[in-house]
């Protein structure tokens, strides 16, 4: 198993883009106008909580694309993980949380 690191360092160019993602969220008319990754999110109130919940988004679809990716790879094959990503990617599927 990897050695965890206790605290990823974000760059200056992700820092920034953070940044301004939290801008245009408190600046945006509703939730779903604000959110990048996911604008048709069931969210009726944008807050706080919710911009906090958008902003890892990103993150998060990253590391459960990559478990799925292994679990694909480990039951089938890499190219069937390769192909769901790929449809994923293509917008061919829908990964609902």
């Amino acid at each position: 198993m990897a050695k965890v690191k206790p605290l990823v360092r974000l760059s200056k160019g992700q820092l920034d883009s953070k940044l301004a993602f939290m801008e245009n969220y408190s600046m945006a008319p509703n939730a779903a106008t604000g959110s990048i990754v996911d604008p048709n999110a069931n969210v009726s109130q944008k807050n706080i909580a919710t911009m906090h919940s958008e902003l890892h988004k990103d993150i998060n679809i990253q590391i459960n694309r990559q478990l799925m990716y292994d679990k694909i790879t480990e039951l089938f094959n890499e190219t069937l993980a390769k192909e769901y990503i790929r449809q994923l990617e293509d917008h061919e599927i829908y990964k609902h949380k």
